[in-house]
């Protein structure tokens, strides 16, 4: 649909400017290639969006299997009845992950990057979160164990 309107567009646009000077006429192509460099780039934040969404819809799926694991575990403490398979899945760190980004694409590049020497196996925790602090440290950014922008800027330099 937006292709239709820009071309629409270009065409009385250079309609317009072909009875003009040729000066004009190479203008408005470069505005038309503004304007699509600006829908490209809103198009790619759009697509950033939806694997946040899709991140975040991953990580409320995994809460609430931790939240009805964590109540039958109750129950089964109380029985003496608990076993670790109920708990399988579970990341230690539901929150070190600030972008759109899978937790086996961030312990890939940790890898790489020779700082993670666990097991890619997507969940995060304490030896992950040991790595990240490592690699912010070394690259100057933020030691907080959390993969955010800047983070993930530097690491993902590492994801072959």
């Amino acid at each position: 649909m937006r292709f239709v309107i820009l071309f629409l567009i270009s065409v009385c646009l250079v309609g317009c400017s072909a009875t003009q000077n040729p000066r004009t006429y190479d203008n408005v192509y470069v505005r038309i290639e503004r304007v699509e460099k600006s829908i490209a780039e809103s198009n790619d934040d759009i697509n950033d969006i939806k694997n946040s969404l899709d991140i975040m819809e991953q990580k409320l799926d995994q809460i609430s299997t931790l939240e009805q694991n964590l109540g039958r575990t109750t129950s089964q403490v109380s029985k003496g009845s608990i076993d670790n398979a109920d708990l399988e899945g579970v990341s230690i760190d539901e929150g070190a992950i600030r972008v759109p980004v899978s937790e086996k694409e961030v312990q890939i590049a940790l890898k790489n990057a020779g700082y993670y020497e666990g097991a890619i196996d997507g969940k995060i925790g304490a030896q992950s979160i040991t790595a990240i602090k490592a690699f912010q440290a070394d690259f100057d950014l933020i030691v907080d164990g959390v993969v955010g922008r800047q983070t993930w800027g530097e690491m993902k330099k590492y994801l072959k």
